[in-house]
Order: structure tokens, then sequence, then C-alpha cells
């Protein structure tokens, strides 16, 4: 199902770039208005430290579009619920991107990559390391 997405993203990253784009989605949040226009999803992306570079991520390569992707070991059941703002905003402070680009929960010492169906393709940024994501 198409879903409407609105973004913060048009100082960072050229529409061009984004028209026709596998692109990760958070669906699982509260649908938000930007600008009057009803938002429902969200665009995952990481950004460096100063918010002056920001990057959309990848899927992992081998998923198909419109696929749950999880942080492994943590595989959904069912339906997903959505998200509280403040549980979001918790979980938010754990995601990061790693030294090879790839989106990580971290947790403690532990790190767990974002991947689809294949547990060994996980979601990427070209070039932004070390990141936070957004």
């Amino acid at each position: 199902t198409p879903l409407t997405v609105c973004s913060g993203l048009v100082n960072f990253v050229d529409r061009e770039e984004l028209l026709g784009r596998r692109v990760v989605l958070l669906t699982n949040l509260k649908p938000s208005k930007m600008r009057g226009i009803k938002s429902e999803a969200m665009i995952l992306a990481s950004e460096n430290d100063d918010a002056s570079k920001v990057e959309v991520f990848h899927p992992p390569v081998s998923s198909a579009i419109g696929e749950l992707l999880h942080f492994k070991p943590f595989v959904p059941e069912g339906k997903s619920t959505r998200l509280k703002s403040k549980i979001w905003e918790e979980i938010q402070t754990k995601l990061l991107t790693d030294n090879e680009g790839k989106v990580i929960f971290k947790d403690g010492e532990q790190e767990y990559r974002l991947s689809g169906a294949n547990p060994d393709d996980f979601a990427f940024v070209d070039n932004l390391r070390n990141t936070i994501v957004r």
C-alpha cells in the first residue's frame, strides 16, 4: 500500500536522489502533519555530529519492497504496534551507524544490525560512519 511520507531532508538530500529510490521507512510511529500534509512514515537517515551532512539509508540489497526489517536477533511476531513518542525517543538515542555504515541498535556493549529475511544482509549508508541515526 502506498504511503504519504514527508521529511525534513530538503536541505540535505536532492529530491531527484529520492525519486524512485528504495529507502528504509519507520511505519510504526504515529502519523504527523508536516506543512498540512499527513505523513504516514519516517525516512531513516544518518547525520554527522554537526548535522551538516545527512544520508538516507539503503535497505538490505536482498530485501523486497515492503519487507519488514528488524534488528537481528529480535524477530517481530505479528503486526507491529505504534511506538509512543517517549519510547521512540529512547530507542533513537541507541541508533547509530557503525564503522561500515550499517545501522545498529547499541544497547550497552551489545550491537544489533538492521536486516530483513536474509540475516546476513543489512541496511546501510554509502559514506557516513559512526554517526547518529534520525
